[in-house]
């Protein structure tokens, strides 16, 4: 009989002590879903739920975690982030259009849809090319090349839409430097420019060419596309900026950058090479249902959110 106490007490020190734990994991969590989702740090009757994951879906619906993903996306996109969120097109697309009212629109429609914003809203209209179509930010991205050539709008278009990423170069072979360097077929930029499915100048050559003789610093005057016309873009015959941003949403690249930025917004880093499991089940589960809170909820459910926190 003298063995039976110090067992029941063990026992006793197990489940104290298990419970204790998981209690305190349980915070932790709670506090880790708040920071991600939100922004912000959780109130006491949030740290004291029991099951943190049971919170989620409700989480994702809140109007805090469509204002703090739109301000991540938005610096993620955006070059020149500014303080007006008017005048941050790609928050004011995520906020007014892709969550309008609650009612989460697939990632590509940011892209595809034809839609006009304005101050607290947007109107649909005929051309089917997103935020890209924006009056602030055609103006922001709209280059300074040569006779209004749109090679750094082509540019933003791709990193925005597919996460292509390039480092502008401008020396030629001979170790001289200018804007003629790409297109020479001895440099490496002609590749970049001409060869590859992005390629930047067959893109530039559907967008409308910049009237700078007409622009100023308040309005943006446009010309026709230089042409020629169509452009084969990643095998999809493209004529303008809608047909190109359909075309691109298609591609594999599209998937994955999704599944990028979701990944850099739930765990603050790129992914690795031992995230990989867990980041091909990202691109499967976005590509069957095409909106990014999806992608964002996978990572969030993953054993890698709250492991080792009773998540």
């Amino acid at each position: 009989m003298h063995f039976v106490k110090p067992v029941i007490i063990a026992l006793f020190y197990v489940f104290v002590f298990s419970a204790t734990t998981y209690a305190e994991n349980a915070m932790q969590c709670n506090q880790k879903l708040n920071s991600t989702l939100f922004g912000q740090s959780a109130s006491q009757a949030d740290l004291a739920i029991a099951d943190p994951m049971a919170r989620v879906d409700n989480m994702m619906k809140d109007r805090r975690f469509i204002e703090h993903f739109a301000s991540f996306v938005n610096a993620h996109m955006e070059w020149t982030p500014e303080s007006d969120k008017r005048r941050n097109p790609v928050y004011a697309a995520i906020d007014f259009f892709l969550f309008e009212d609650g009612e989460e629109k697939q990632w590509h429609e940011l892209f595809t849809t034809g839609y006009q914003l304005y101050d607290n809203g947007y109107n649909l209209q005929n051309e089917g090319s997103g935020y890209f179509s924006d009056r602030h930010w055609r103006k922001k991205y709209k280059g300074n090349e040569e006779a209004g050539f749109k090679l750094r709008t082509a540019y933003l278009i791709l990193n925005n839409q597919i996460g292509l990423d390039l480092e502008a170069l401008t020396v030629n072979n001979a170790g001289g430097s200018g804007r003629d360097a790409r297109k020479d077929p001895s440099t490496v930029c002609y590749s970049c420019h001409y060869k590859e499915e992005f390629a930047l100048d067959r893109i530039a050559n559907v967008l409308p060419i910049v009237n700078r003789q007409a622009s100023d610093a308040q309005n943006l005057i446009e010309g026709p596309v230089p042409g020629p016309t169509p452009q084969v873009i990643y095998g999809k015959s493209v004529s303008n900026l809608s047909e190109l941003t359909k075309a691109l949403a298609e591609v594999d690249e599209f998937y994955t950058n999704a599944c990028h930025i979701a990944f850099k917004f739930v765990f603050g880093r790129s992914e690795r090479g031992a995230d990989k499991p867990i980041f091909r089940g990202c691109v499967d589960k976005f590509k069957a249902d095409g909106r990014i809170s999806v992608a964002v909820r996978h990572f969030v459910d993953s054993d890698i959110f709250c492991q080792g926190l009773g998540g």
